[in-house]
């Protein structure tokens, strides 16, 4: 049974948004949650596919929302939560709590909520794991003693997201030989606005960025179709695919 229900959390953000504008026109997702503090724009939420889901501390969600995705279907999370630049929080353990415990907290409760319910709904019969799909950041560094020259606490704070996140994995119920929750991490480098212009073309070919429309295919096609070639991680490279160049010139 392919994945045909999916949760965006951050979906007001810049990337968040463009996976939602591009899931409402793919058409295997029947129904798309929306996981925000802040309500989307009227446009989108008024949509038919949308069903907005608000809470104002993603640290204190109640059960009951877990409840509604699990007895809804949903199959596949995307996180898309957190600012580009740490200067932007007021601190760094503000950072960590929105790039590190949030995401966690949320993956944990979904891994114990939906995973395994989302497939005994089908009669018992393994179908595929609950997809959590995150999107991490170029260089992303999961020892925390390496010592780095250049982004160092962001890198590490994005390293220590992945391996939490991989921690859960790992320590999900087993069906039929087979995790029942699965992570893919995007590191996806400097996010540039959609590729339709021979400027954002050229830095995409010579420095770590990606245009914020590949990224959203990547991630939706990783919700969909699950991880690509048994990777857990995918690089900024990798998540642009190898015709990357074609698409944004035919898109010009």
């Amino acid at each position: 049974m392919p994945v045909t229900k999916i949760l965006i959390v951050g979906a007001n953000g810049f990337v968040g948004l463009e996976v939602l504008t591009l899931a409402l026109k793919n058409p295997y997702l029947t129904q798309i949650y929306t996981l925000s503090r802040q309500p989307l724009p009227n446009n989108l939420s008024s949509h038919k596919k949308v069903t907005q889901l608000l809470h104002p501390d993603f640290n204190t969600i109640p059960p009951a929302l877990y409840d509604t995705l699990r007895d809804s279907g949903v199959q596949a999370c995307i996180w898309a939560v957190g600012k580009p630049n740490l200067k932007q929080y007021k601190n760094l353990d503000e950072a960590r709590d929105v790039l590190i415990q949030l995401p966690v907290k949320v993956a944990e409760d979904l891994a114990k909520t939906c995973a395994v319910p989302a497939m005994e709904a089908q009669g018992g019969k393994f179908i595929h794991p609950f997809r959590f799909v995150f999107v991490s950041a170029w260089g992303a560094e999961r020892d925390s003693n390496r010592s780095l020259w250049v982004w160092g606490e962001s890198r590490k704070i994005k390293g220590a997201a992945e391996k939490a996140l991989v921690d859960i994995m790992e320590a999900s119920e087993i069906v039929d030989s087979k995790r029942s929750f699965e992570v893919t991490c995007l590191r996806a480098g400097t996010v540039l606005r959609r590729g339709k212009d021979l400027g954002t073309v050229i830095a995409m070919g010579t420095t770590p960025s990606i245009a914020v429309d590949l990224l959203a295919r990547r991630a939706i096609g990783v919700a969909l179709d699950g991880e690509v070639d048994g990777k857990r991680i995918l690089e900024n490279a990798e998540i642009m695919g190898p015709d990357w160049a074609d698409i944004n010139i035919i898109n010009g």
